[in-house]
C-alpha cells in the first residue's frame, strides 16, 4: 500500500513483512510504525491519523509521527472498511458477517 497523507506533506508505505514507514516530502527522516501484523492495509483519516488494518482482525490507530492510540481488536479478519466524513468514526466489517463502528 502506498498513499499521501491528508495534508500532502508525507507519503504512507506498508509492506507485506508488516513494515509501516512514514516518508516525508521533502527535507527529514521517515518514521518506522512497530510491526504490528504482516501485510497491513494503510488507511489515512481526514485528521491525519492512520490505520492499519490486518487479517487478523486487528486495527491499530496512528499518529503520523508514530505514536500508537488505539488498538481494535475483533477476532475475525477484516473484509472492509469505510472512514466518516469527519473523521472521527469508522467502520470495519468482518469474515463473521459482523460490522463494527468504532471512534
Amino acid at each position: 500500500t502506498l498513499t499521501f497523507t491528508a495534508d500532502g506533506r508525507a507519503v504512507v508505505s506498508a509492506a507485506k513483512n508488516g513494515s509501516v514507514m512514514v516518508w516525508p516530502v521533502g527535507d527529514g527522516e521517515p518514521v518506522r510504525l512497530p510491526p504490528r501484523t504482516p501485510d497491513p492495509v494503510v488507511v489515512l483519516a481526514p485528521s491525519g491519523d492512520l490505520l492499519t488494518l490486518s487479517d487478523d482482525g486487528t486495527a491499530h490507530q496512528w499518529r503520523a509521527d508514530g505514536e500508537l492510540v488505539a488498538t481494535y481488536v475483533h477476532g475475525s479478519p477484516i473484509t472492509g472498511w469505510t472512514l466518516s466524513t469527519v473523521g472521527r468514526l469508522f467502520a470495519l466489517a468482518y469474515a463473521d458477517g459482523s460490522v463494527r463502528v468504532w471512534e
